[in-house]
């Protein structure tokens, strides 16, 4: 699974480890259910396309039920339980990149994620694939103040991309509702 940067073009060695870790191509979809066999097809077209090292998916509406591979890239999942619908998370990331599957959220009430972890030349780069669905938003606060001090965000060499949906209430003067 270790396998080095010279092995992939997408992850070039370079004297920086700055430039190599901002080198990596990160996307995210909410791929609202990997299960359905179109969506699959839709991603697979979508990676194909645009060839990126990491996915970041959520609302992967999967559990331990389903199984999941791509041709490619490893899976590090976060599902729901198999009575529950909706929510989870998932990362894809490139066969040729070395990682560490971290942390788990399996005992949060809101806020659900996967996450890897990137090391290279004394830096850490950690990248969060995140649902929160639409429940009590102070918890979801609580929540996220942990992950981030899971993260250790205080040290200096440790960076970090989070994305996915948030289930944030926006408001402005056009729209009163959730986006």
């Amino acid at each position: 699974m270790a396998a080095t940067s010279r092995d992939n073009p997408h992850f070039p060695e370079t004297r920086s480890q700055e430039a190599t870790l901002a080198s990596l191509k990160v996307v995210e979809i909410n791929i609202n259910s990997i299960v359905r066999k179109q969506r699959r097809f839709d991603l697979l077209y979508f990676l194909e396309l645009v060839k990126p090292d990491v996915a970041l998916l959520c609302e992967t509406k999967t559990n331990s039920t389903h199984k999941l591979t791509l041709e490619g890239y490893h899976i590090v999942r976060n599902d729901r339980g198999t009575k529950s619908k909706g929510g989870g998370t998932a990362i894809l990331i490139r066969d040729s990149i070395p990682f560490e599957a971290v942390y788990s959220s399996r005992n949060n009430e809101i806020i659900e994620y996967s996450i890897v972890k990137i090391k290279r030349a004394g830096k850490t780069l950690f990248l969060v694939s995140l649902y929160a669905n639409n429940e009590e938003r102070r918890t979801f606060i609580v929540e996220l103040e942990h992950l981030f001090a899971r993260l250790e965000l205080q040290n200096p060499d440790n960076f970090y991309t989070i994305a996915g949906d948030f289930n944030s209430l926006q408001i402005n003067i056009t729209n009163h509702g959730e986006d």
